[in-house]
């Protein structure tokens, strides 16, 4: 019986058995990018923030690998006779709209209350300010800078989605028993491998990001689209932008960056 639910789940997701490219893309989203998060350890020059043309060429770089990667990812499952659809670039299912909605609406308000938490008070943007110049120097601290950010937001949006929630949850499904311990596993597997990508964040960082990816994988299964993680995710990370020059970078960064862009 198990084998047939098994079979018939593969059926409804059109997926072809992996090979040896599947194994190879798995491979690389979950063991060696997290690998090379944890070596590589924080962009970081000391206590000096990064200069703006330095965080500009970052951004496309990191835009560039990771639609490289995208693409490659995209050539494999369609080479397999796959359809897009299965790999969640297709309408949502909106069968279960209710717990759609609670999950959307429930990571909202999360992600609300811990934004408001980290700037609701001078001391609480101090420590965030602190954290980020130490741990992510590459934020946006000006217009224009922010304007290029939204290449990387935009980029991490359907990209990371595509490859962390479309093809890593397809790919461990397979492998997965059809039981709600194997479909716990084909969502949280992937949440912690995207996590652990982010470690150059530290910590608290990573579990909030696991917490994250963990509601989009199930939005992805619940709806078999990745429509609403990519437009959570690009918010999430054009916000978080915003707030970088906005408000989480002092008045000479600002001032600076306004008047880079004038000139």
């Amino acid at each position: 019986k198990i084998k047939d639910e098994r079979q018939a789940r593969k059926e409804k997701l059109h997926m072809t058995e992996p090979g040896t490219l599947d194994h190879l893309a798995a491979i690389l989203l979950g063991i060696i990018l997290p690998y090379a998060s944890l070596k590589r350890g924080q962009l970081t020059m000391g206590d000096r923030p990064l200069e703006s043309q330095l965080k500009v060429v970052f951004y496309r770089i990191n835009s560039l690998f990771q639609w490289i990667l995208t693409a490659a990812v995209l050539a494999i499952w369609l080479y397999r006779d796959r359809t897009l659809g299965s790999l969640g670039l297709q309408w949502p299912r909106w069968e279960p709209s209710t717990t759609v909605f609670t999950l959307t609406l429930g990571f909202v308000l999360a992600y609300s209350v811990d934004t408001y938490r980290q700037v609701a008070t001078p001391a609480a943007r101090e420590r965030t300010r602190r954290q980020w110049r130490e741990r992510t120097p590459f934020m946006p601290a000006s217009p224009r800078e922010f304007r290029h950010f939204l290449l990387v937001a935009l980029t991490a949006g359907f990209c990371e989605e595509l490859l962390f929630r479309g093809f890593l949850i397809n790919y461990l499904a397979w492998y997965l028993e059809p039981t709600p311990t194997g479909l716990v596993l084909s969502i949280t597997l992937p949440a912690l491998v995207f996590s652990l990508v982010h470690i150059y964040q530290g910590w608290e960082a990573v579990a909030k990001i696991a917490l994250l990816a963990v509601i989009f994988g199930g939005l992805f299964v619940l709806t078999g689209s990745l429509l609403i993680p990519i437009v959570l995710h690009l918010a999430v990370d054009a916000f978080g932008g915003y707030l970088g020059y906005r408000i989480l970078f002092d008045g000479r960064e600002h001032d600076e960056g306004m008047d880079e862009e004038e000139e």
